[in-house]
């Protein structure tokens, strides 16, 4: 008589499981959205920089905090570029072919 010990069929209980055929799909699938979401987050934080700069009516104080957001975005914005290109280099090493 067999056992069945923490057995799991994985497309029955869980049915995305079905869109990613292997690992890389799904690492494809998170490395995409996570980079999007920080390009995303990158932007509006530009933005709020810029709206700060232009609405500090030459208070020091709100130049100044302008000017960080706006560094510490740009900042982000290089680390970003950085990790899609590590990897990117990372898959050619490995020969996983990540579609971004």
């Amino acid at each position: 008589m067999g056992h069945r010990f923490l057995a799991l069929n994985i497309e029955q209980d869980f049915p995305i499981a079905k869109n990613f055929s292997n690992i890389s799909s799904l690492l494809n699938l998170f490395i995409n959205l996570s980079l999007t979401i920080a390009a995303v987050l990158v932007l509006f934080m530009l933005i709020y920089g810029a709206f700060i700069y232009l609405t500090a009516g030459g208070v020091s104080e709100n130049l100044q905090k302008a000017q960080k957001i706006i560094m510490w975005s740009i900042l982000g914005l290089v680390m970003i570029l950085a990790s899609f290109f590590l990897v990117r280099l990372i898959g050619r090493i490995m020969g996983v072919d990540f579609l971004i």
